[in-house]
């Protein structure tokens, strides 16, 4: 007759002596300071012709996001991991012109704060970085 080792028991052995990974895996940084590089993107547009998503922008207005390029910490380091995503701006005086796509559809550097686990940049400046275009600095005066 064979004996079984009870589910709970298996359980708490592979705990006890499990992988080390897990505390040697460094907790994501919950906000990041940095530049990122990227291009200003209406959201709705950009998903609509990737994918076919069934945006309106036509109805409801354009909203602007950053798809990301690169990110460089605030010491100078870069940060793997970004590129590809979008990242939408946390919306206020300092992201209107890009949220509205005022600044412009194209490539820009935002100065700022990501909260990582929300894909969210909270923009302190900005300046666009379009070629053909001169490079504009636009930072947040407090009034």
């Amino acid at each position: 007759m064979r004996k079984y080792i009870p589910l709970a028991g298996l359980v708490l052995t592979i705990l006890v002596t499990g992988s080390s990974d897990a505390k040697d895996t460094p907790k994501a940084e919950p906000t990041l300071s940095a530049s990122v590089q990227g291009e200003n993107v209406c959201l709705g547009c950009a998903l609509k012709k990737d994918f076919g998503a069934p945006s309106q922008c036509a109805v409801y207005g354009h909203k602007h996001a950053l798809k990301v390029e690169s990110v460089t910490r605030a010491d100078g380091k870069a940060v793997k991991g970004w590129k590809g995503r979008t990242l939408q701006y946390l919306e206020n005086d300092r992201s209107k012109t890009l949220v509205s796509g005022e600044a412009g559809n194209g490539r820009m550097e935002v100065m700022g704060t990501i909260y990582t686990g929300s894909q969210v940049v909270a923009v302190e400046s900005f300046k666009s970085l379009g070629e053909g275009m001169e490079s504009k600095e636009h930072e947040h005066i407090e009034h």
